[in-house]
């Protein structure tokens, strides 16, 4: 099914959190699309409360923090609303974070979720949470980690492709990320930049343990091999060739060279593809797409492929509230 903007589910964390980026990211790409905007917040609160509050039964003290919290983000809606946007609110008495906006996706299928990042230190490099991390692995929708103010109205936007499926990436994953990244820009008036990081070859000679060490390979054996990649990439783009503004092809490490080619690009957001790996590679943090997710600094969308399962589960199993004692 080719990507549409229907549903825009927008996740709000607590009031000492940011999350204006994400709101007016959503906001844009509503008025653009004529989508429909979803602002979420999940509450929990693993403490009954302090003694005055004790009086209160815990289902009474549940609804009254889950009723501040409608109440918080129907202020964050009203603006909106007088912009014309139709915008609902929910919230959920749920934990953890991120299993929380999982679940709430899973109801309601958005065609996007929404979440804040932040910036900090040189370049303004994406900086992200646990709750980021877990959302990259296991969100089933498209997900958009906002924090750039570049509007995306005749922006450039990245695809970040690899036709040669490395890692074991399923084949049909590069097709989504240049859907998503098109269809996206149709509606912004935006252009996309295809890009494909290739490390090359490399020989190797015995180093002071007896290890291999890598050495640059000879230009006669570079050429070639660029011309084989360039050529690979012509022919998987050829079908989108008319809506591509530009093919890029660098060689070098795709953790390094792909955030430095969207900054060339003034990129307002980068489309790229993630795969949530099973059993003990799932805890492993650093692979290639995590790494340059950590040094981008624009918006990132990331998508998953077709038939991608979720491991949260649908039912929310909550930790057991404690009460203190008096």
């Amino acid at each position: 099914m080719s990507f549409a903007l229907r549903h825009i589910l927008v996740t709000v964390g607590p009031p000492t959190s940011p999350h204006a980026h994400a709101i007016r990211r959503a906001a844009e790409l509503a008025a653009e699309s004529g989508a429909r905007l979803e602002l979420f917040h999940a509450n929990f609160n693993p403490y009954a409360g302090d003694a005055v509050l004790m009086r209160q039964s815990l289902d009474e003290q549940m609804e009254q923090s889950l009723e501040h919290s409608r109440r918080r983000l129907e202020r964050l809606a009203a603006p909106l609303r007088r912009k014309g946007l139709e915008v609902t609110t929910s919230v959920a008495w749920d934990y953890p974070a991120h299993e929380a906006i999982v679940r709430r996706a899973l109801i309601v299928m958005p065609d996007l979720l929404v979440a804040e990042t932040h910036k900090h230190g040189v370049g303004e490099r994406l900086v992200l949470t646990n709750t980021d991390w877990q959302l990259v692995r296991l969100c089933p929708v498209p997900l958009l980690l906002a924090r750039s103010r570049k509007t995306y109205r005749g922006a450039a936007f990245v695809a970040a492709i690899d036709p040669f499926h490395a890692h074991a990436k399923p084949a049909d994953l590069d097709r989504r990320i240049l859907d998503v990244a098109v269809r996206l820009a149709v509606q912004c008036r935006a252009e996309v930049h295809a890009a494909h990081v290739f490390r090359p070859p490399a020989a190797y000679i015995p180093g002071s343990f007896a290890e291999p060490v890598p050495i640059a390979a000879s230009p006669a054996l570079l050429k070639p091999f660029e011309e084989a990649v360039r050529a690979r990439v012509a022919r998987f783009l050829r079908p989108m060739r008319r809506r591509i503004a530009g093919q890029h092809v660098v060689a070098g490490d795709p953790v390094r060279e792909l955030p430095v080619l969207a900054r060339s690009l003034g990129a307002a957001l980068t489309v790229m593809g993630a795969v949530s790996r099973s059993g003990l590679k799932s805890l492993f943090i650093g692979h290639t797409a995590e790494r340059v997710l950590d040094r981008m600094s624009s918006d990132v969308l990331v998508v998953k492929p077709h038939g991608f399962r979720t491991k949260v589960p649908r039912k929310a199993t909550l930790p057991q509230i404690i009460v203190p004692p008096f």
